[in-house]
């Protein structure tokens, strides 16, 4: 064991620690106490980071191009993360990730804003074929 890296956590006293890019903590909810379970704060930013990344650097591909290599990056970071309790954080990842797409786009057309009013999530999601599957999935013995 690494002596740096190793600690007796107390989570009844609000302690948390990290673990293989999950943050637990001891949280109450309707009166009965669970282990919370979330990516850490790292994490997010580095999957936010990397999508910035992706789609700043692939400003000449067209759409359906770009999408195709953002894909694999949402998919992995959703599966590995998709079992602990962060329905909401994947609410905000895609509606994130859905905008910048937009913005993408409209920029290869030469315009301002996000075309909402010129492209409804249905072709965003399935003509340009961007990820969509941000589900929780939880383990059935």
């Amino acid at each position: 064991m690494n002596e740096d890296k190793t600690k007796i956590v107390d989570l009844e006293q609000g302690e948390t620690f990290s673990f293989l890019g999950f943050e637990y903590r001891l949280v109450e909810n309707k009166g009965k106490k669970m282990v919370l379970i979330r990516p850490t704060k790292k994490k997010v930013n580095e999957i936010i980071d990397k999508v910035r990344t992706h789609i700043k650097t692939n400003r000449h591909l067209s759409v359906w191009e770009m999408v195709r290599g953002l894909n694999p990056i949402i998919r992995g970071w959703i599966n590995y993360f998709r079992i602990g309790h962060c329905s909401r954080l994947f609410s905000f990842i895609r509606n994130w990730v859905e905008k910048k797409v937009r913005r993408f786009a409209r920029k290869a057309q030469g315009r301002k804003g996000f075309g909402w009013k010129e492209w409804d999530s249905k072709v965003v999601y399935e003509g340009w074929q961007l990820f969509n599957d941000y589900q929780i999935r939880y383990y059935q013995a």
